[in-house]
């Protein structure tokens, strides 16, 4: 292989990661019946999903996967102003996350929801969760704020095998 072949791969590849997981395709959340908050929470995705609700985007809250922080545990808890309701499939994945929501969503008669989740997280949980439910589903970002490189870079990797096995490997819900 050429140098050149060789170059054009590598841009290739960079150009995909950026589109995929760096700079993904998003949805305006616009009104839905239920903002779906995904765990794996860094601080961002609980913070942009009450102000989903606080915005009147849904009067619904669900926090899809095992509580990993103070908050997501204190929200499941009980006693906030609006609904909330705590999924915690098993195993915890994404593809379980999507599953058990998806039987929410036909449990409830919802046509709607705001997904919220990292940016990096977007391109896959969006496939997942559109393959799970005949619901609209919109993508929405978190942006992380202070992440490590090395945190980001093991995102980027697993986010690729995730991406790869979703698309090519594993195409059920």
């Amino acid at each position: 292989m050429s140098f050149a072949a060789l170059g054009v791969i590598v841009a290739l590849l960079l150009l995909l990661t950026a589109r995929l997981f760096l700079w993904p395709a998003t949805d305006r959340p616009d009104r839905a019946d239920a903002v779906v908050m995904l765990a794996g929470d860094l601080g961002d995705r609980i913070e942009l999903a009450k102000a989903l609700i606080a915005n009147g985007v849904a009067a619904t809250l669900v926090h899809a996967g095992q509580p990993d922080t103070g908050e997501a545990f204190a929200l499941c808890g009980g006693g906030q102003a609006f609904e909330v309701i705590c999924l915690s499939p098993d195993p915890d994945n994404t593809r379980s996350e999507a599953q058990a929501t998806a039987q929410l969503v036909a449990s409830r008669g919802w046509r709607s929801i705001v997904v919220v989740t990292s940016t990096s997280h977007v391109t896959r949980s969006g496939l997942l969760f559109r393959r799970c439910t005949e619901a609209t589903v919109k993508m929405v970002e978190s942006k992380p704020r202070s992440v490590p490189i090395g945190i980001r870079l093991r995102a980027l990797v697993h986010e690729w095998g995730g991406l790869l096995r979703a698309a090519a490997l594993d195409r059920r819900c």
